[in-house]
C-alpha cells in the first residue's frame, strides 16, 4: 500500500526488484498521504530529486507545493513532506 510510504514504481538500482526495471540509476515513486500527514524520505546529499504533486496540495521542506507543480531537489539530505488536502498524492524521482 502506498499510503502513508513511498512504494517504488519503476527502478534501476539494487534493492528494487520488485519494481518495472529502467536502465538507470534512478528509482521512481509514488504516494498518497490525508490531511495533516507526514513522511520523510532520505534522498541523500549527493543525488538529485524531482517531485511532482499529482492531486492535492503539499509542503517540503517548508515549501508549499500545490496541484501538478514541480520541485528540483538538489543539496538536500531528506525531504520532510506533509499533506495540506484530504487526498494528497505525490511522485518522486530520485536520480543523479
Amino acid at each position: 500500500s502506498r499510503s502513508g510510504n513511498f512504494v517504488t514504481l519503476a527502478s534501476g538500482l539494487p534493492g528494487d526488484e520488485d519494481a518495472l526495471f529502467i536502465r538507470a540509476s534512478s528509482r521512481v515513486l509514488a504516494t498518497t498521504l490525508s490531511n495533516g500527514q507526514a513522511l520523510s524520505f532520505t534522498l541523500g546529499k549527493h543525488r538529485k530529486g524531482y517531485l511532482v504533486v499529482a492531486y492535492g496540495h503539499a509542503t517540503v521542506n517548508g515549501i508549499t507545493v500545490n496541484e501538478r507543480d514541480g520541485l528540483a531537489i538538489s543539496d538536500t539530505e531528506t525531504l520532510e513532506i506533509q499533506s495540506l488536502d484530504d487526498k494528497t498524492e505525490i511522485i518522486l524521482v530520485d536520480t543523479h
